[in-house]
Protein backbone atom coordinates (compact mmCIF):
# COMPACT_ATOMS: atom_id res chain seq x y z
CA UNK A 1 0.00 0.00 0.00
CA UNK A 2 0.95 3.47 -0.76
CA UNK A 3 1.95 6.09 2.30
CA UNK A 4 1.74 9.51 2.46
CA UNK A 5 4.00 10.55 5.89
CA UNK A 6 3.65 14.47 6.63
CA UNK A 7 6.84 14.67 8.68
CA UNK A 8 8.03 16.29 12.12
CA UNK A 9 10.84 18.23 11.38
CA UNK A 10 9.72 20.83 13.84
CA UNK A 11 9.39 24.35 12.75
CA UNK A 12 9.12 23.55 8.68
CA UNK A 13 7.29 21.45 6.02
CA UNK A 14 7.89 18.13 4.90
CA UNK A 15 5.64 15.65 3.17
CA UNK A 16 6.98 12.15 1.77
CA UNK A 17 5.01 9.86 -0.44
CA UNK A 18 6.34 6.14 -1.20
CA UNK A 19 4.33 5.07 -4.02
CA UNK A 20 5.43 3.38 -7.26
CA UNK A 21 7.82 6.55 -7.47
CA UNK A 22 8.88 8.33 -4.34
CA UNK A 23 8.17 11.98 -4.04
CA UNK A 24 8.91 14.54 -1.54
CA UNK A 25 6.86 17.88 -1.48
CA UNK A 26 9.14 20.17 0.36
CA UNK A 27 12.30 19.48 2.42
CA UNK A 28 11.65 20.74 5.89
CA UNK A 29 14.67 22.80 7.68
CA UNK A 30 17.75 20.88 8.76
CA UNK A 31 18.43 17.09 9.30
CA UNK A 32 14.81 15.74 9.56
CA UNK A 33 13.97 14.55 6.20
CA UNK A 34 17.04 12.77 5.84
CA UNK A 35 16.54 10.56 9.22
CA UNK A 36 13.37 9.77 7.90
CA UNK A 37 14.56 8.56 4.56
CA UNK A 38 17.56 6.63 6.21
CA UNK A 39 15.16 4.91 8.41
CA UNK A 40 12.52 3.81 5.84
CA UNK A 41 16.10 3.19 3.59
CA UNK A 42 14.98 5.00 0.80
CA UNK A 43 18.16 5.89 -1.43
CA UNK A 44 15.91 6.99 -4.80
CA UNK A 45 13.80 10.16 -5.10
CA UNK A 46 12.10 10.02 -8.09
CA UNK A 47 10.23 13.67 -8.08
CA UNK A 48 10.91 16.81 -5.32
CA UNK A 49 9.05 19.60 -5.23
CA UNK A 50 9.75 22.39 -3.45
CA UNK A 51 6.43 25.35 -2.62
CA UNK A 52 8.37 27.97 -2.66
CA UNK A 53 11.86 29.38 -1.14
CA UNK A 54 11.28 30.15 2.69
CA UNK A 55 14.32 28.43 4.27
CA UNK A 56 11.66 25.95 6.26
CA UNK A 57 10.13 24.26 3.27
CA UNK A 58 13.78 24.07 1.25
CA UNK A 59 16.93 24.04 3.40
CA UNK A 60 16.37 20.17 4.32
CA UNK A 61 17.56 19.76 0.73
CA UNK A 62 21.04 20.66 1.36
CA UNK A 63 21.43 17.69 3.43
CA UNK A 64 20.10 15.73 1.09
CA UNK A 65 21.99 17.18 -1.84
CA UNK A 66 24.64 16.79 0.19
CA UNK A 67 24.93 12.89 0.03
CA UNK A 68 26.15 10.76 -2.99
CA UNK A 69 24.19 7.63 -1.29
CA UNK A 70 20.92 9.42 -2.40
CA UNK A 71 19.52 9.82 -6.69
CA UNK A 72 17.31 12.26 -7.63
CA UNK A 73 14.79 12.27 -10.65
CA UNK A 74 13.13 15.48 -11.26
CA UNK A 75 13.61 18.61 -9.06
CA UNK A 76 11.20 21.15 -9.66
CA UNK A 77 11.93 24.16 -7.92
CA UNK A 78 10.11 27.92 -8.65
CA UNK A 79 13.39 30.94 -8.03
CA UNK A 80 12.97 33.84 -6.00
CA UNK A 81 14.02 37.04 -7.24
CA UNK A 82 14.10 38.39 -4.61
CA UNK A 83 16.55 36.66 -2.92
CA UNK A 84 20.51 36.46 -3.92
CA UNK A 85 23.29 33.96 -3.52
CA UNK A 86 25.28 36.88 -2.38
CA UNK A 87 23.24 37.61 0.38
CA UNK A 88 20.74 34.47 1.28
CA UNK A 89 23.15 32.19 2.07
CA UNK A 90 20.77 28.93 2.64
CA UNK A 91 19.32 30.05 -1.77
CA UNK A 92 22.92 29.86 -2.47
CA UNK A 93 24.02 26.64 -0.89
CA UNK A 94 20.85 24.90 -2.09
CA UNK A 95 21.75 26.56 -5.95
CA UNK A 96 25.46 25.42 -5.43
CA UNK A 97 24.38 21.83 -4.69
CA UNK A 98 22.09 21.53 -7.16
CA UNK A 99 24.67 22.28 -9.74
CA UNK A 100 26.89 19.52 -8.06
CA UNK A 101 24.56 16.63 -7.88
CA UNK A 102 23.61 17.61 -11.93
CA UNK A 103 27.62 17.35 -13.09
CA UNK A 104 27.85 14.12 -10.85
CA UNK A 105 25.12 12.31 -11.83
CA UNK A 106 23.12 12.32 -8.62
CA UNK A 107 20.21 14.13 -10.17
CA UNK A 108 19.43 13.11 -13.52
CA UNK A 109 17.13 16.32 -14.63
CA UNK A 110 17.72 19.99 -14.53
CA UNK A 111 15.70 21.76 -11.88
CA UNK A 112 12.39 22.84 -14.02
CA UNK A 113 9.64 25.45 -12.60
CA UNK A 114 6.73 24.24 -10.47
CA UNK A 115 3.19 25.68 -11.50
CA UNK A 116 -0.55 24.62 -12.82
CA UNK A 117 -0.12 23.33 -16.05
CA UNK A 118 -3.60 21.57 -15.87
CA UNK A 119 -2.05 17.87 -16.32
CA UNK A 120 -2.19 15.08 -13.51
CA UNK A 121 1.37 14.17 -12.15
CA UNK A 122 0.80 9.88 -11.90
CA UNK A 123 3.18 8.49 -9.69
CA UNK A 124 1.35 4.83 -9.13
CA UNK A 125 -1.62 5.02 -6.78
CA UNK A 126 -1.71 8.93 -5.78
CA UNK A 127 -1.90 11.31 -8.59
CA UNK A 128 -0.17 14.75 -7.76
CA UNK A 129 -1.71 17.80 -9.22
CA UNK A 130 0.07 21.75 -8.92
CA UNK A 131 -3.51 23.45 -8.33
CA UNK A 132 -1.78 27.09 -7.63
CA UNK A 133 0.18 29.32 -9.10
CA UNK A 134 -0.68 29.94 -13.20
CA UNK A 135 2.30 29.96 -15.56
CA UNK A 136 1.63 33.83 -16.09
CA UNK A 137 2.22 34.68 -11.96
CA UNK A 138 5.13 32.43 -11.60
CA UNK A 139 6.86 34.56 -14.51
CA UNK A 140 6.34 37.45 -13.01
CA UNK A 141 7.43 36.29 -9.85
CA UNK A 142 8.15 37.60 -6.12
CA UNK A 143 8.45 41.54 -6.04
CA UNK A 144 6.26 41.64 -9.21
CA UNK A 145 2.96 43.31 -9.80
CA UNK A 146 -0.45 41.16 -10.59
CA UNK A 147 -2.52 41.84 -13.48
CA UNK A 148 -4.85 43.25 -10.64
CA UNK A 149 -2.41 45.50 -9.25
CA UNK A 150 -0.84 43.56 -6.08
CA UNK A 151 2.56 43.18 -5.14
CA UNK A 152 3.55 39.40 -5.10
CA UNK A 153 5.87 37.75 -2.67
CA UNK A 154 7.06 34.60 -1.91
CA UNK A 155 3.98 33.44 -0.38
CA UNK A 156 1.53 34.45 -2.65
CA UNK A 157 2.81 32.39 -5.62
CA UNK A 158 3.73 29.47 -2.96
CA UNK A 159 2.92 26.03 -4.82
CA UNK A 160 -0.31 24.66 -4.02
CA UNK A 161 -0.59 20.81 -4.28
CA UNK A 162 -3.19 18.17 -4.02
CA UNK A 163 -2.47 14.15 -3.39
CA UNK A 164 -5.07 12.65 -5.06
CA UNK A 165 -6.65 9.28 -6.24
CA UNK A 166 -9.58 8.57 -8.65
CA UNK A 167 -11.65 8.24 -5.56
CA UNK A 168 -10.50 11.12 -3.45
CA UNK A 169 -8.79 14.18 -2.76
CA UNK A 170 -6.75 12.75 0.07
CA UNK A 171 -4.46 15.54 0.95
CA UNK A 172 -3.82 19.60 0.21
CA UNK A 173 -0.31 21.08 0.66
CA UNK A 174 -0.59 24.86 0.33
CA UNK A 175 3.38 25.85 1.32
CA UNK A 176 2.84 29.19 2.93
CA UNK A 177 0.29 30.46 0.53
CA UNK A 178 -1.34 33.99 1.65
CA UNK A 179 -4.96 35.72 1.51
CA UNK A 180 -3.55 36.64 -2.08
CA UNK A 181 -3.35 33.25 -3.48
CA UNK A 182 -6.35 32.46 -2.18
CA UNK A 183 -8.13 35.09 -3.99
CA UNK A 184 -6.27 33.82 -7.08
CA UNK A 185 -7.20 30.48 -6.12
CA UNK A 186 -11.45 31.42 -5.91
CA UNK A 187 -11.28 33.69 -8.61
CA UNK A 188 -10.00 31.26 -11.15
CA UNK A 189 -12.00 28.50 -10.67
CA UNK A 190 -9.37 25.89 -9.15
CA UNK A 191 -10.65 23.23 -6.74
CA UNK A 192 -8.67 22.47 -3.40
CA UNK A 193 -10.83 20.32 -1.51
CA UNK A 194 -9.39 17.85 0.34
CA UNK A 195 -10.07 15.61 3.13
CA UNK A 196 -6.68 16.30 5.19
CA UNK A 197 -4.92 19.92 4.89
CA UNK A 198 -1.61 20.97 6.63
CA UNK A 199 -2.58 24.77 7.51
CA UNK A 200 -0.87 27.30 5.97
CA UNK A 201 1.99 29.20 7.83
CA UNK A 202 2.24 26.18 10.78
CA UNK A 203 -0.82 27.76 12.09
CA UNK A 204 1.31 31.45 12.24
CA UNK A 205 1.56 34.78 10.78
CA UNK A 206 -0.38 34.38 6.92
CA UNK A 207 0.66 38.08 5.82
CA UNK A 208 -2.83 39.19 6.57
CA UNK A 209 -4.07 41.41 9.61
CA UNK A 210 -6.87 39.00 10.45
CA UNK A 211 -5.97 35.61 10.99
CA UNK A 212 -9.56 34.54 11.71
CA UNK A 213 -10.94 36.10 7.84
CA UNK A 214 -7.75 34.27 6.37
CA UNK A 215 -8.67 31.10 8.24
CA UNK A 216 -12.40 31.05 6.89
CA UNK A 217 -11.10 31.70 3.24
CA UNK A 218 -9.17 28.35 3.81
CA UNK A 219 -11.53 26.51 5.32
CA UNK A 220 -14.48 27.34 2.79
CA UNK A 221 -12.79 26.15 -0.10
CA UNK A 222 -11.00 23.40 0.87
CA UNK A 223 -13.46 21.84 3.58
CA UNK A 224 -11.23 19.23 5.06
CA UNK A 225 -12.30 16.90 7.94
CA UNK A 226 -8.64 16.95 9.30
CA UNK A 227 -6.41 20.03 9.41
CA UNK A 228 -2.56 19.27 10.58
CA UNK A 229 -0.06 21.80 11.75
CA UNK A 230 3.64 21.40 11.09
CA UNK A 231 5.05 23.00 13.81
CA UNK A 232 8.01 23.00 16.20
CA UNK A 233 7.62 23.87 19.80
CA UNK A 234 8.04 27.21 21.41
CA UNK A 235 8.26 28.47 17.84
CA UNK A 236 6.38 31.54 16.81
CA UNK A 237 3.72 30.44 19.49
CA UNK A 238 2.08 28.58 16.50
CA UNK A 239 -0.67 27.41 15.90
CA UNK A 240 -2.52 30.68 16.94
CA UNK A 241 -5.17 30.40 18.92
CA UNK A 242 -7.79 32.59 16.71
CA UNK A 243 -6.86 30.12 13.98
CA UNK A 244 -7.84 26.96 16.19
CA UNK A 245 -10.66 28.87 17.62
CA UNK A 246 -12.08 29.49 14.20
CA UNK A 247 -11.71 25.98 12.73
CA UNK A 248 -13.43 24.35 15.26
CA UNK A 249 -16.32 26.90 14.80
CA UNK A 250 -16.75 26.34 11.35
CA UNK A 251 -15.66 22.72 11.12
CA UNK A 252 -16.74 21.40 14.82
CA UNK A 253 -16.01 17.78 13.66
CA UNK A 254 -12.80 18.22 11.65
CA UNK A 255 -9.52 16.12 13.63
CA UNK A 256 -6.97 18.81 14.57
CA UNK A 257 -3.26 18.15 15.72
CA UNK A 258 0.19 19.76 15.65
CA UNK A 259 3.14 17.34 14.78
CA UNK A 260 4.76 19.24 17.96
CA UNK A 261 3.28 19.98 20.97
CA UNK A 262 2.38 23.44 21.08
CA UNK A 263 3.67 25.72 24.49
CA UNK A 264 0.18 27.22 23.91
CA UNK A 265 -1.20 23.65 25.11
CA UNK A 266 1.18 22.29 27.42
CA UNK A 267 4.46 24.62 29.00
CA UNK A 268 6.49 21.96 29.61
CA UNK A 269 6.35 18.43 28.10
CA UNK A 270 4.26 15.74 29.88
CA UNK A 271 5.83 13.30 31.72
CA UNK A 272 4.73 10.38 29.14
CA UNK A 273 6.32 8.15 26.80
CA UNK A 274 6.36 8.19 22.63
CA UNK A 275 3.98 5.41 22.79
CA UNK A 276 0.87 7.17 21.13
CA UNK A 277 3.40 7.52 18.06
CA UNK A 278 4.02 5.64 14.93
CA UNK A 279 7.17 4.27 14.25
CA UNK A 280 8.43 6.48 11.68
CA UNK A 281 10.97 9.29 12.35
CA UNK A 282 10.06 12.60 14.36
CA UNK A 283 11.91 15.10 15.01
CA UNK A 284 10.63 15.62 18.13
CA UNK A 285 11.16 11.83 19.67
CA UNK A 286 14.53 13.36 20.83
CA UNK A 287 13.47 15.57 23.38
CA UNK A 288 9.56 14.57 24.09
CA UNK A 289 8.05 17.61 22.10
CA UNK A 290 5.87 15.49 19.81
CA UNK A 291 2.26 15.96 20.08
CA UNK A 292 1.02 13.59 16.52
CA UNK A 293 4.41 13.21 15.47
CA UNK A 294 4.97 12.37 11.77
CA UNK A 295 1.45 11.54 10.86
CA UNK A 296 0.68 8.51 8.13
CA UNK A 297 -2.11 8.79 5.68
CA UNK A 298 -3.36 5.12 4.46
CA UNK A 299 -6.31 5.69 1.30
CA UNK A 300 -8.53 3.13 1.15
CA UNK A 301 -11.21 3.33 -1.75
CA UNK A 302 -12.61 7.02 -0.71
CA UNK A 303 -11.47 7.18 3.06
CA UNK A 304 -8.26 8.64 4.35
CA UNK A 305 -7.39 7.34 7.66
CA UNK A 306 -4.58 9.02 9.75
CA UNK A 307 -2.45 7.21 11.98
CA UNK A 308 -1.82 8.09 14.74
CA UNK A 309 -4.81 9.61 14.92
CA UNK A 310 -7.04 7.29 18.06
CA UNK A 311 -3.78 7.01 20.01
CA UNK A 312 -2.85 10.82 19.84
CA UNK A 313 -6.51 11.62 20.44
CA UNK A 314 -6.28 9.75 24.01
CA UNK A 315 -2.29 11.39 24.76
CA UNK A 316 -4.16 14.93 24.37
CA UNK A 317 -7.03 14.18 26.32
CA UNK A 318 -4.79 12.32 29.14
CA UNK A 319 -2.07 14.65 29.62
CA UNK A 320 -2.74 17.70 27.41
CA UNK A 321 -6.34 18.89 28.80
CA UNK A 322 -5.62 22.02 28.13
CA UNK A 323 -4.65 21.61 24.39
CA UNK A 324 -6.27 24.42 22.43
CA UNK A 325 -7.42 22.35 19.61
CA UNK A 326 -9.74 20.83 23.28
CA UNK A 327 -10.83 23.82 25.04
CA UNK A 328 -12.09 26.25 22.09
CA UNK A 329 -16.21 25.85 22.37
CA UNK A 330 -17.78 24.37 18.79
Amino acid sequence: MAIISVLDVGHGNCTVIQDAQNVIIDAGFGDGLLNFLQQARITRIDQIMVSHADSDHLRGLIALLSLATISIGKLYLNTDSTRSANTDKFWKDVIFLIEDAIINNRMDENPVELYRTGALIDIGEFKLEVVYPTYSLIKTGPGGISPDGHSMSSNGLSAVIKVLTTQVSALLLPGDVDEFGLEQIKKLGFNIEAQVAVFPHHGGNADTNNLADFTTHFCQLVSPNTVLFSTGRGKYGTPRMEIVSTIKALLPLAYISCTQLSKSCAKLPPLASNSHLNAAFAKGKSNNSCCGGTFELNVTNATVTIVPKAAHESFVNTYVPLAVCRIYPN
